[in-house]
């Protein structure tokens, strides 16, 4: 968007066209997993991506979807298989919306459809594109999508609780960043780092789309991300574009939060106001319920504020 090539109102069928002419969902028959649906009123749009609001759901999130994505072997990341982002997407394109573009919030698969327009519009590969415009500049070195087998030793042990304590995860599917076809780039999941390289990619955003004197985002996006256009429920807040912004009154004071997680209890909190932030990397799945992420946040708040 800064360099000129998308603009937020745009329609994602001007660059991926199949993707214009997904249905609503009207119902599911789980005998055969197949379902009806009705043509859409309202087209996706770039803002309805990073909002999450296209309508664009995740299967692990619904039983009636899930049973559709595996029929159609749609991907929701952690692929070891040897399929491409585009292959991924337009077979996501003939699976239904769950709700009419910009009604309202679900989290989905949103990301992964931004991660294949990059590819579209910037002519390289998802991970060549970060390579090149964030984690190089910002010296991000140790996050990627994919590593080489001999780094396989870094990688911190995912858990799960269990009534005697943490145990080794049962979850297939952690070993993807150094095994199988390294192919697949998910724009929503696939990621790992460090502490340290996520710590600059935080201070970039509190340092208003900037470090080390290297403009990765200008300032207006960077207000765009943590502004709330849409207000959610649950354990949402307010969402600007692809952050979660948490915005509240302590005394005269009005606080703003931006945050983010990730699929293994992995998350990072900001406050533009102060410059402080917080990251937390539990490596625990499923994730973590003991109330640590918001312990660790308030800690932090009542430290500053």
């Amino acid at each position: 968007m800064d360099k000129g090539l998308i603009r937020l109102n745009d329609p994602i069928s001007k660059y991926i066209p199949e993707l214009g002419k997904m249905k609503i969902v009207s119902s599911f028959d789980g005998e055969d997993s197949t379902f009806t649906g009705r043509p859409a009123k309202n087209q996706i749009t770039i803002q309805h991506l990073l909002t999450h609001t296209s309508g664009i759901g995740y299967g692990f999130q619904n039983d009636d979807l899930n049973k559709l994505f595996i029929k159609h072997e749609v991907s929701e990341g952690f692929e070891e298989r040897d399929i491409a982002l585009s292959q991924n997407i337009k077979r996501l394109a003939t699976l239904p919306l769950l709700h009419e573009p910009g009604e309202k919030f679900t989290y989905g698969m949103s990301s992964d459809v931004l991660g294949y327009l990059i590819e579209v519009v910037s002519g390289q590969s998802y991970e060549e594109y970060l390579i090149n415009n964030v984690l190089s500049p910002l010296e991000m070195d140790n996050t990627r999508i994919y590593y080489p087998t001999s780094d396989s030793s870094r990688f911190a042990r995912v858990v799960e609780q269990s009534k005697s304590g943490l145990k080794p995860t049962s979850y297939g599917l952690i070993h993807y960043p150094y095994r199988g076809a390294q192919r697949y780039m998910s724009g929503g999941a696939d990621l790992s780092s460090t502490a340290l390289d996520y710590a600059r990619f935080v201070q970039m955003l509190l340092d208003g789309g900037a470090l080390g004197g290297k403009r990765i985002l200008s300032e207006g996006s960077v207000e765009l991300m943590k502004t709330p256009t849409i207000q959610t429920s649950g354990d949402w807040n307010g969402l600007g574009l692809g952050l979660d912004v948490i915005e509240k009154e302590m005394g005269k004071l009005k606080v703003t939060t931006i945050h983010f997680g990730g699929f293994f209890s992995t998350t990072f909190f900001a406050f533009p106001e102060s410059g402080a932030m917080g990251i937390l990397f539990l490596q625990i799945y499923p994730m973590e319920d003991w109330g640590i992420h918001d312990a660790f946040r308030q800690i932090v708040e009542s430290s500053i504020y």
